[in-house]
């Protein structure tokens, strides 16, 4: 840190916190949250982080110090895990997606088929199913799901 007026140090200061912070964001996919759970939701945080780093690597490699080295390598450290939190689609995939490999996923919330007549119309129950019937789905996902005895 020799050659750095004061703001720079604590610029510099700043960028090894949010690379510590950042290193430990890498390193929670291999520990149980059980054993760190306040730090399981810097994980969250992730992309705000890898973004401030960039933002520091940027900083000092436009002003040409060396501290550009601590944020390069730590975005170095953690390409897997960039490249791991974004994809990028290629063309060759999205031709092959009308083949017979495709499959119809739904997802219903059917607020507990209206358990507490939240709805005045009393046939909700029946319209829901209906519906689900005729889209007739490979998977179904079901929330609020409460399973009601006049059905």
């Amino acid at each position: 840190m020799k050659g750095l007026n004061l703001i720079d140090k604590l610029i510099f200061i700043v960028n090894s916190l949010f690379a510590t912070a950042l290193l430990l964001a890498y390193l929670l996919p291999y520990i149980p949250p059980n054993t760190f759970p306040f730090l399981s939701v810097l994980s969250l945080g992730m992309p705000l982080l890898l973004i401030i780093n960039f933002i520091f690597f940027l900083f000092w490699a436009i002003r040409f110090k060396r501290q550009v080295l601590l944020s390069f390598f730590i975005l170095l450290i953690g390409i897997n895990h960039i490249l791991s939190l974004y994809k990028f689609s290629n063309d060759q995939l999205q031709a092959d997606t009308n083949d017979d490999k495709t499959f119809s996923l739904m997802t219903y919330n059917v607020r507990q088929f209206n358990r507490y007549d939240w709805i005045r119309d009393f046939s909700v129950t029946k319209e829901i199913i209906t519906f689900v019937e005729k889209e007739d789905p490979d998977i179904l996902l079901v929330q609020e799901f409460h399973e009601r005895e006049d059905v």
